[in-house]
């Protein structure tokens, strides 16, 4: 009995499974959550508008701050925007402020050979980096600050493209939360998503 052949739909579709694993495996290496790396949501509505819009600025080296209440798919647009960006063959990185955070403290200790240097260095080379819960230990007069400061400045002055999402009411202020320095190249270079819109979780 001779085997069956396999078409070539069936080579395409096996070499397309093979491609999706790998980007999946590449994308979870560079911080993204894997529950966001599983699904993808139709792009409709302002959501998808928004996503586009920010796609459609990569190479203009934006600070967009993403803000508004938890289940609005903040973390999700972001994840598409990555998504994006890794199929343009760009490198991106996914983190939280208090993992960047963690990282440049951990960094001091004597048995760690990473140095803050090179933790500051892996943030500020991707051509995307998205920095989610920026609105958790955060106090302009800390080193903390001086760091994140420094991080989004040198990026800034980079021209390479950076999101920052905080889970905070439209209307609150992000001036309570951000640098002074920060919100004026946010102004400049990106500006804000304001997430008003029926939560993604209903």
């Amino acid at each position: 009995m001779n085997p069956k052949r396999t078409t070539l739909k069936e080579v395409a579709q096996q070499r397309f499974e093979r491609e999706k694993q790998i980007n999946f495996e590449i994308l979870k290496r560079c911080g993204v959550p894997e529950a966001h790396l599983a699904f993808t949501p139709a792009r409709e509505g302002e959501w998808g508008e928004k996503l586009a819009w920010m796609e459609s600025m990569f190479d203009s080296g934006f600070l967009v701050a993403i803000r508004g209440e938890r289940g609005k798919g903040k973390t999700q647009m972001a994840c598409e925007l990555m998504k994006t960006r890794h199929a343009q063959e760009k490198t991106v990185k996914f983190t939280t402020l208090t993992q960047f955070l963690t990282e440049l403290e951990e960094a001091n200790y004597a048995d760690n050979p990473d140095t803050e240097n090179a933790v500051m260095s892996r943030h500020q080379q991707p051509s995307l980096l998205v920095i989610d819960e920026v609105d958790r230990r955060i106090n302009n007069k800390d080193e903390a600050s001086r760091f994140f400061y420094s991080l989004v400045n040198k990026r800034y002055g980079d021209m390479t493209a950076t999101v920052l999402i905080c889970d905070i009411p439209h209307k609150e202020k992000l001036n309570d939360i951000l640098d002074t320095g920060i919100m004026e190249r946010i102004y400049e270079t990106g500006g804000f998503i304001e997430c008003t819109w029926e939560s993604f979780r209903k």
